[in-house]
């Protein structure tokens, strides 16, 4: 039941990214050092860890929507392959793995190394695209930026013409009133001054 199980999920409840040739060649080349025990325990557990960081930064870069991880993760993964490529030949060298399974793990990972430089240079050049998209809007931005300057100043320099240009001259009536509150008010400034002085005086004249 549970393996029944176990393989319906596998078949059916499936990421895009697992029907990718690369994801496919790199799951196998990990079962294939997992199952071939190699006899150096060494290469064995060096073949097995890079096997392994193969096939999950592949996991983890092959969905990923963002350039700066997909590289980071395809550099890895690109890493790990050619350090497994190094240890199962090292290890058929010396007698520790024998031909066919060392034959098969390199008919694997040539072209899982080809799919992942692929695709770390198409990320590459994704991102080098990038820097002049910003250019043109960062130019775009400030021509906009200048046109909006130049009309604020265009509109500032209208606003402080037009009051000199439609603000009509007051009446002589209109200047008559407000030069009649103006000396109202200095003369009564003028008497509460001097009115506040004679109380001084007094005060101090006072025994």
């Amino acid at each position: 039941m549970a393996l029944t199980h176990i393989i319906a999920v596998e078949v059916e409840a499936r990421f895009p990214f697992q029907s990718l040739d690369v994801y496919v060649a790199a799951r196998e080349l990990a079962a294939l050092v997992h199952g071939a025990r190699l006899a150096d325990a060494e290469l064995r557990d060096q073949a097995t860890r890079a096997a392994k960081s193969v096939f999950l930064n592949l996991c983890e870069g092959l969905p990923s929507d963002s350039g700066p991880m997909r590289r980071k993760h395809f550099a890895l993964a690109n890493g790990s392959l050619h350090e497994l490529v190094g240890a199962l030949d090292l290890a058929c060298a010396i007698g520790a793995l024998a031909a066919d399974p060392a034959r098969r793990a390199q008919q694997l990972a040539v072209p899982s190394g080809v799919s992942i430089a692929t695709r770390r240079e198409a990320s590459c050049a994704t991102s080098a695209a990038l820097p002049a998209l910003a250019s043109q809007q960062s130019a775009a931005i400030s021509t906009a930026a200048a046109a909006s300057v130049a009309s604020a100043r265009a509109t500032a320099k209208a606003r402080a013409l037009s009051p000199r240009v439609t603000r009509p001259a007051p009446s002589a009536q209109l200047r008559q009133a407000l030069f009649a509150e103006r000396s109202a008010s200095s003369r009564s400034f003028a008497s509460r001054t001097e009115a506040r002085r004679t109380a001084s005086r007094s005060s101090t004249a006072t025994p």
